[in-house]
């Protein structure tokens, strides 16, 4: 999976018919998948960690022809995460929920210790969300079509996800409570 370059939207100069940025902020934590997955109350924490910045002022950015969802974009982010594709001037950080399928909710994995804490979210190299966009510009995946392997019809599905410095890493899917599927 690749992230998403500056081809596949296109940014929205803000007007004053448009939302303010405190607006767009509320927005992002309530319309996003990142929210709808795990909960306003940690999209709040997890934005500033991903950021590696306390304050983050989103942007609209109207998707492309042909793909769903608008984006909510950043101009700047940390340095490990702009090495990957240098000069784009933009990030997505989230995706609007668009009105196809379930977004399942997943809990946010919290650190128990102090040193858990600063190892793994304040001094970690975090990357940014990847959102799983068909081909043909659908946003999402069906559990059958992940479970099954049937993830060619993916944009980006034969390139390697950014994961920093690491070849592999470990991803914990919550499917309705029952089970953990790891990779």
């Amino acid at each position: 999976m690749s992230h998403p370059t500056s081809s596949q939207f296109s940014v929205t100069v803000p007007t004053l018919n448009m939302l303010s940025r405190l607006d767009l902020c509320v927005q992002i934590l309530v319309d996003g998948y990142i929210s709808q997955s795990f909960s306003p109350q940690q999209a709040e924490r997890y934005f500033p960690c991903v950021l590696k910045n306390n304050t983050f002022s989103p942007f609209l950015g109207l998707p492309a022809p042909g793909s769903e969802g608008a984006f909510f974009l950043v101009n700047s982010v940390p340095r490990h995460i702009s090495l990957h594709v240098p000069g784009q001037p933009h990030w997505i950080l989230d995706r609007s929920i668009v009105n196809r399928g379930t977004v399942v909710p997943q809990t946010l994995w919290t650190p128990h210790t102090v040193t858990d804490k600063k190892h793994h979210v304040e001094e970690a190299e975090l990357q940014l969300p990847i959102f799983f966009q068909c081909a043909d510009g659908q946003l999402g995946l069906t559990l059958e079509a992940a479970a099954s392997g049937r993830c060619h019809g993916l944009v980006g599905a034969q390139k390697f996800a950014h994961l920093g410095l690491k070849s592999t890493t470990h991803i914990r899917i919550a499917v309705s409570g029952i089970f953990w599927f790891r990779s």
